[in-house]
């Protein structure tokens, strides 16, 4: 009889562990929503959307073929935290249920995702932001990477869809110029769709895409007051239909930091207000092999440029090749403003890759698109 009592009490225990341990588990049909695998089939507009790169060939799906996973709270993390479900090792489509108004998830550390993940806050209104906060007088200080943290950081992985997110870190300073943290970092990785999606106020920059990135498209999001929004260093990447209002510079910066291509086709954009350089080709020698044979493009055009009081259009340094055409400037249309060379016509995307480029070529169709534009970019 006892030895009954015995088994039966170290069944339960172990029962209860399974159990405890199903339920930590974000894959596990315990944590997800009825274990609902997630439905395609009343999205095709949404996916219809997604041009450039990230659609080149095989298109990114993010967690198109897994279960819905719900954010029902703003914690950092734990059950039902944003974290929980990007950090999973499963294909999720990420969705929110969160009981307040306009939910606010600060991180008090970057949050590491991993591969095959739909992040989709389409009309919840999620704000993302970390606990950043510089001190320092100096606000270059190289210590401020010490006391920053970055919000989401893609290293080695693929299939990521971000989706109507407002990345507000309410940075008092941002107009500095500090050294501190990013809102999307991305290295090492493929088939990324950042879509949607609002920047503000970050002490670094909003998109850094670094060594070893590719196919890459970045479209319809809205950068406002940062000072250095977007680097470009690495891969193929399609950047159109984003609006820059009072980014200091950098709206993009094409630059060859490391010891491979950089090819990034730019198209109707809204560019307004800016305060230095806002399209830059550069080069970084302190990374790059004297004797590369690597080089950057970019390629930017059918978009308008609405300039504040202090601005250059655009920069380019060494060998790289910026290629500024058919865009409208101030108050008049534009054509074939070349620097250092023309851009390579073979990674360029034909009409068969980009369905939605507008083709501007006078003023009226600059105006509407201009308006589109405005009215649009950004999360919802």
């Amino acid at each position: 009889m006892k030895r009954k009592n015995v088994l039966f009490y170290i069944t339960l225990i172990m029962f209860s562990v399974l159990s405890l341990k199903a339920q930590a588990d974000p894959c596990s049909c315990d944590n997800l929503s009825a274990c609902e695998v997630y439905d395609s089939s009343n999205d095709g507009e949404f996916f219809s959307a997604q041009d450039g790169w990230s659609s080149h060939n095989n298109p990114t799906t993010g967690g198109k073929n897994g279960h819905i996973y719900t954010v029902t709270n703003i914690n950092d993390s734990g059950d039902g935290s944003l974290r929980e479900g990007l950090e999973a090792d499963c294909p999720l489509w990420i969705k929110f249920d969160i009981d307040e108004d306009k939910p606010v998830i600060t991180l008090n550390k970057e949050i590491k995702v991993k591969g095959n993940k739909t992040v989709d806050g389409r009309g919840h209104n999620i704000r993302l932001n970390t606990k950043t906060n510089i001190d320092s007088e100096e606000c270059e200080d190289p210590e401020n990477k010490d006391i920053t943290t970055n919000g989401l950081v893609l290293s080695n992985v693929k299939n990521i869809i971000i989706t109507h997110i407002n990345f507000d870190d309410d940075f008092e300073r941002w107009e500095e110029d500090c050294e501190g943290s990013d809102a999307i970092q991305v290295s090492n990785s493929k088939k990324i769709w950042i879509y949607h999606n609002s920047f503000s106020r970050w002490s670094d920059g909003a998109i850094d895409v670094n060594d070893g990135a590719d196919k890459i498209t970045i479209s319809w999001n809205r950068f406002e007051d940062i000072n250095q929004a977007i680097a470009l260093r690495s891969g193929r990447i399609s950047f159109h239909h984003n609006y820059c209002k009072n980014v200091y510079g950098r709206c993009p910066k094409a630059v060859h930091k490391y010891d491979s291509n950089v090819r990034v086709h730019a198209y109707n954009n809204v560019i307004k207000d800016w305060g230095d350089k806002e399209i830059v080709a550069a080069v970084s020698h302190d990374n790059v092999p004297n004797d590369t044979d690597k080089s950057v493009e970019l390629r930017f055009e059918y978009s308008i440029f609405i300039p504040g009081d202090n601005y250059t259009v655009g920069k380019y340094y060494d060998s790289e090749i910026l290629d500024i055409r058919e865009s409208f400037y101030k108050d008049k249309v534009f054509v074939d403003i070349r620097t250092n060379g023309i851009v390579d016509d073979d990674w360029i995307l034909t009409s068969e890759d980009i369905s939605d480029v507008e083709e501007c070529r006078n003023e009226d169709c600059f105006k509407e698109l201009r308006s589109t534009v405005r009215n649009s970019a950004g999360h919802r």
